[in-house]
């Protein structure tokens, strides 16, 4: 590593290298045996040591501290692992959704993932007579699919048919959704639900994995591995997550509405318009004087007057003439700086 720091790494010649026993590598990574055998040999502090002995406590010295550096880097690398599986899934997902790949396929997929999921939540410990809690089953359709299940329409002998019978009823309920929306726009609606809903579910993932693995060497004082633990509950994490995911993008499909776009028309601009009359211009005088036919004032019509210029009574001072004040200075650097 010194002589791949120095330029010389796999070059003819050879290195020379200048460590004292007292350097941390020393004194961390290997014992004080070197020093207390220099001592008893009677080294003097500062002289030079030249000796095959203390050469080779060196490399151990190095070899201790490359092995401890590579277990942490590999430890590290096991955590980074796990994320990265659960990257690469997602982000196939996705990609999948971006370019418009089997989205119909993956749309059924997840309502079957999501129907078994409900049917089993409403179906484990019931009786016989009555093996789905139907009440609970249509307030998760109606929540997600806004769709209704009539027990009379479906076999009740099995799971399995009821499943069946709730699969057909969500499909169908996405047909219809299909023909509202258009097929121009059926692939548009489900690249848009399925990259929000992903984008969305994945930031949140990742913010609770880093908060599991802040805490996570804590279950070493239980005696538990930290890195078994940490996959073991980041694999639960993951799995909700997606479930999540069908689950938010199914609801978010049924209850999106497409709003057509109309170009925002422009208002005209209002205008300042006054009005004077000539009974008021000019504080009454001009409306009691007689206009002559040149003047363009008809009776009692809207009119603009023209202000009077004013009246010069004094001789205009220019700028490097001698103030009109007496004070000796010019015009611009006396009354006139304020101008």
């Amino acid at each position: 590593q010194l002589r791949g720091r120095a330029g010389r790494q796999g070059d003819p010649g050879e290195s020379q290298f200048y460590l004292s026993l007292e350097d941390d590598l020393m004194r961390l990574f290997q014992s004080d045996r070197v020093a207390s055998i220099m001592d008893r040999l009677g080294v003097q502090e500062g002289e030079v040591i030249q000796a095959g002995m203390v050469t080779r406590a060196v490399e151990r010295a190095q070899k201790k501290v490359e092995e401890r550096n590579f277990g942490i880097r590999k430890h590290l690398l096991e955590y980074d692992n796990v994320m990265n599986q659960q990257r690469e899934i997602v982000y196939d997902r996705r990609n999948h959704a971006l370019l418009g790949i089997n989205l119909e396929n993956e749309f059924h997929e997840m309502v079957e993932n999501f129907v078994d999921a409900v049917v089993d939540k409403h179906s484990t410990g019931r009786e016989v007579d009555e093996p789905v809690d139907w009440d609970g089953l249509n307030y998760d359709l109606g929540m997600v699919a806004l769709a209704h299940a009539k027990p009379a329409d479906f076999d009740q002998t099995k799971p399995e048919l009821i499943r069946e019978g709730v699969v057909n009823l969500v499909n169908q309920a996405f047909q219809a959704k299909a023909e509202i929306v258009g097929p121009e726009n059926i692939k548009r609606l489900l690249q848009w639900v399925n990259l929000r809903i992903i984008d969305e579910k994945w930031r949140e993932h990742l913010y609770e994995m880093d908060q599991l693995k802040e805490g996570i060497n804590l279950r070493a004082v239980g005696q538990k591995d930290p890195l078994i633990e940490y996959k073991r509950e980041g694999y639960e994490m993951f799995v909700n997550m997606l479930d999540a995911v069908d689950r938010e993008t199914l609801r978010l499909f049924f209850h999106a509405r497409l709003v057509e776009e109309r170009s925002p028309q422009r208002r005209p601009r209002a205008r300042n318009i006054s009005q004077q009359h000539a009974s008021t211009a000019g504080m009454g005088l001009l409306g009691a004087l007689p206009q002559s036919p040149g003047t363009g004032v008809a009776g009692g019509g809207p009119q603009q007057v023209a202000r009077p210029a004013p009246v010069q009574t004094e001789p205009k001072v220019g700028r490097n003439d001698p103030c009109p004040c007496g004070s000796g200075k010019k015009f611009k650097k006396c009354h006139g700086a304020t101008l």
